[in-house]
C-alpha cells in the first residue's frame, strides 16, 4: 500500500571525511559523513535545517530519512552506534550518510519523494519510520472505551496517528480527569477511580445486570468523547487558563506552574486535532507544487515541473480522522505550509 555531474571539493582527516558536494541542478549543497568518525567540533559545523539524510553500505542506498534538524538528527544517530535505538541496526550497517540540506520543508519533501524513487533504498519499508506512531481508538460501547493502537483494524473510532504516545497518554489522562471521562488501566471494573470519585463508573453500564439506563447512558458517553476528542476546541484550556490566573495571582506559582504544563498539553493536542480534520482535503496550487488530497502530486524543481507518485488510500467510516501512517508527515508539512502562506497572503 505504500509507495516509495557534479563538482566536488573535499575535507579529510584522519577521524573524519566531510565531502561537499554542489548538484549543479539544485544548487544544493550534499555533505558525506562517517558517523564513527564524528567528533563534537565537526557537529557544530552541520546545518540545522530541513532535509534528507541517504545511508549507504558499498554503494547501496538503504534507506533515506526526512528530518527537519539534520543537525540534531545526526547526533541522535550517532547516538544509537552505541545503544539499542531504532536505528541502532541501520547505522551500525551504514558506511556513510549523504545530507543533503534544504532551504525549506517543500523542498526537504520533493528531495525526499524523488529520492525515494530515484536511489530505491533497499530497506524503506523495513526500517519505517512511522511505525511506532499510534493512533487513539474510541468506542463508547466497547470496554475500556479509550485506549491506543497500533493500527485501525477493529470496530472502534480512529484518530491520528500521533507521533507521541507518551504524550498522548498524558493527555487522555488529564482531560478524563477534568471532565470524568473513562480511563480504564486496569483489566477488571470498577476500579479505585469510581472510588475516588473521579470517573463517573461509565464501566458500571456495561453489567449485565444494569440493563435499564445503559442506552442512555453509553449513548451519552458516546457523545462525550466525541466532543472531547474529536472536535477541536478550547473550552477546557480556557478553564485551565482561568486556574492558573487564580494561583499566579495568589503568588503560588508553583501550584500555576502545572497548570501552564496542562495548558500546553492541551494546546498541543488541539493542534494536531485541526491538522487531523483538514489533512484528507488538502488542495493548493502555487508556483512551487500542487498539493491535491493532502498528498504534493506536483512540483517546481528550480528546473521544472515533476509529476510525483502517490497513494490511493480508501478510509473506513470509522477512520474520518485518522491518515495512513506513511502519508501523515508529508501531509503534516503541506497543512504547516499551506497555513504559512495563507497567513502571509492575508
Amino acid at each position: 500500500m505504500r509507495i516509495r555531474t557534479e563538482t566536488s571539493w573535499s575535507l579529510n582527516s584522519p577521524f573524519f571525511e566531510l565531502t561537499y558536494r554542489l548538484d549543479k541542478k539544485s544548487m544544493s549543497t550534499m555533505m558525506e559523513i562517517r558517523l564513527n568518525q564524528l567528533n563534537d567540533i565537526q557537529i557544530k559545523e552541520l546545518p540545522s535545517s530541513w532535509g534528507t539524510i541517504a545511508f549507504y553500505e558499498s554503494s547501496a542506498c538503504l534507506y533515506l530519512l526526512l528530518c527537519p534538524n539534520l543537525k540534531r538528527k545526526i547526533v541522535l544517530l550517532k547516538d544509537q552506534l552505541e545503544s539499542e535505538g531504532t536505528f541502532h541496526e541501520l547505522v551500525t550497517q551504514t558506511d556513510i550518510i549523504q545530507i543533503h540540506p534544504a532551504e525549506d520543508s517543500i523542498a526537504a519533501l520533493l528531495a525526499y519523494k524523488r529520492g525515494c524513487l530515484e536511489l530505491m533504498p533497499q530497506q524503506q519499508q523495513r526500517h519505517f519510520a512511522q511505525k511506532d506512531y499510534v493512533y487513539l481508538a474510541l468506542n463508547a460501547w466497547n470496554y475500556p472505551f479509550v485506549t491506543s493502537q497500533d493500527y485501525t483494524l477493529e470496530d472502534w473510532n480512529y484518530l491520528g496517528p500521533f507521533r507521541d504516545r507518551f504524550l498522548l497518554a498524558e493527555y487522555v489522562d488529564s482531560i478524563s480527569r477534568i471532565l470524568q471521562l473513562p480511563y480504564c488501566e486496569t483489566g477488571s471494573f470498577p476500579c479505585e477511580k469510581f472510588d475516588q470519585h473521579t470517573c463517573k463508573g461509565w464501566c458500571l453500564a456495561l453489567n449485565p445486570s444494569e440493563e435499564l439506563g445503559k442506552q442512555d447512558r453509553l449513548k451519552k458517553l458516546e457523545n462525550l468523547l466525541f466532543e472531547s476528542y474529536m472536535v477541536p476546541g478550547d473550552t477546557v484550556i480556557k478553564l485551565l487558563e482561568t486556574e492558573y490566573n487564580k494561583y499566579f495571582e495568589n503568588l503560588e506559582f508553583e501550584k500555576a506552574e502545572l497548570f501552564s504544563e496542562q495548558i500546553s498539553l492541551h494546546q498541543r493536542y488541539q493542534n494536531w486535532l485541526r491538522f487531523l480534520v483538514s489533512a484528507k482535503h488538502l488542495s493548493y496550487e502555487d508556483d512551487r507544487v500542487v498539493i491535491q488530497d493532502g498528498q504534493m502530486i506536483r512540483a517546481f524543481d528550480g528546473d521544472s515541473w515533476l509529476d510525483l507518485p502517490t497513494l490511493k488510500l480508501e478510509y473506513r467510516t470509522n477512520e474520518i480522522l485518522a491518515l495512513d501512517k506513511s502519508v501523515v508527515d508529508e501531509a503534516k508539512i503541506i497543512y504547516d505550509y499551506i497555513n504559512l502562506k495563507l497567513k502571509h497572503t492575508h
